[in-house]
């Protein structure tokens, strides 16, 4: 799918935005449900791109395996054995999940906030296509939000 947006939006973009707390909260649960909301409507996926997305998901288990291989000795065992389990389990575990129209790059870099409506916004589609909803949620782990406030020893 591609297009074009000749609108537009307001708002500045979120990544390197000094935010109050609680506006940068409501940002993130903003964020949330947008990405909910585009999640539930899935569109129908054709049977040659389910075919492709899951032979996309056997190729990165097998890069992973791979690189697990130039790289083990480097690691703890523990993280070893996580990627090792990951790349033997990753293309059955992702068999039966749902495909979703997902946005490909959902981290506050494409996230607009228009201040004065307090509402969130969104850019850069680039990266959008079928996949698995998982696959926006990965962003967002490395992307610092509000709980990156909190120091790590009195999170519970």
């Amino acid at each position: 799918m591609q297009a074009i947006v000749t609108t537009p939006l307001p708002g500045r973009v979120v990544k390197g935005l000094s935010l109050p707390p609680e506006t940068e909260d409501q940002v993130h649960k903003q964020a949330g449900q947008l990405l909910r909301r585009w999640h539930d409507h899935p569109e129908p996926v054709p049977g040659h791109t389910r075919d492709s997305i899951m032979a996309s998901i056997i190729e990165q288990a097998e890069e992973a395996t791979a690189c697990l291989e130039r790289t083990a000795e480097h690691l703890p065992d523990a993280q070893r054995a996580l990627v090792e389990e990951v790349s033997r389990d990753l293309p059955e575990l992702t068999e039966g999940l749902p495909l979703v129209f997902r946005h490909g790059d959902y981290s506050p870099r494409n996230w607009l906030w228009d201040a004065e409506r307090a509402t969130h916004g969104l850019i850069d589609f680039e990266a959008a296509t079928h996949g698995h909803a998982i696959e926006d949620l990965v962003w967002l782990r490395g992307a610092p939000g509000p709980e990156d406030r909190v120091p790590h020893r009195l999170r519970t």
